[in-house]
């Protein structure tokens, strides 16, 4: 994808993986361009929430945490939109955004399965 404000390159890769048809697990892993100020990280994650949540004019933000994951900045956040969860992690490491997130309607929703997937998650250098 082309930033034309940056006139940079804004490169990712999406996994996703369902689970009986009742929950979506995803991973994003997107490459910013390295002009991107770790002093940011924080900026970076809340405008990235922000973008998800003016998407659908139904998104209701439940909670929202700054969080710091193996030493780097990170937002948990959890989205409801009519009867669908939203929820995930993204993290910001150097010029990289990882997005870890479930998304499943209300009666599916599993909270040890989502921590499970959450946690099993480990930057490697």
């Amino acid at each position: 994808m082309f930033l034309p404000e940056e006139n940079a390159e804004l490169r990712y890769d999406v996994y996703v993986a369902g689970i009986n048809d009742k929950a979506v697990y995803m991973m994003m892993i997107a490459e910013y361009p390295p002009l991107i100020d770790p002093a940011y990280a924080e900026l970076s994650l809340e405008s990235f929430l922000n973008g998800i949540l003016t998407q659908n004019p139904s998104n209701r933000l439940i909670f929202a945490d700054i969080v710091q994951v193996q030493g780097h900045k990170a937002l948990d956040f959890f989205i409801k939109t009519k009867d669908v969860y939203f929820k995930g992690r993204a993290i910001m490491a150097n010029s990289q955004l990882y997005l870890l997130a479930m998304e499943c309607e209300m009666q599916h929703y599993h909270e040890p399965s989502f921590n499970y997937f959450i946690n099993s998650f480990e930057l490697v250098k």
